[in-house]
């Protein structure tokens, strides 16, 4: 809940919020019928929502200022998508700061 002015909650819209609600699954478009499930942690940071899944891949969504969401544009994702490294696996850890987002892959 809260603002929502470049979709960082999630839900595909850009809609502020007063209550909780669901975040979208990874392309979907009815977040209530179909929401984020499997999700092991967040890092949020301003207007930007990162999620490390259960399948170690990393999600973003909300304010793409300089492609800081990693999807290779520089557009706001009002819902989450994989961050792109075909997609980024592995993931062990994930951080998030004023303008840039961090994932360790495990290993490393």
């Amino acid at each position: 809940m809260g603002f929502n002015g470049n979709g960082e909650l999630g839900d595909g819209t850009e809609t502020d919020r007063a209550v909780p609600g669901s975040v979208c699954a990874v392309r979907a478009t009815d977040c209530t019928a179909t929401p984020l499930t499997g999700i092991t942690t967040l890092a949020v940071c301003g207007q930007v929502t990162l999620a490390r899944t259960s399948e170690a891949t990393m999600l973003a969504w909300g304010a793409n200022f300089d492609g800081m969401l990693g999807n290779g544009t520089t557009t706001d994702s009002l819902a989450p998508a994989a961050v792109l490294s075909s997609p980024l696996t592995g993931v062990a850890a994930i951080a998030a700061g004023r303008r840039h987002r961090l994932a360790i892959r495990a290993g490393s």
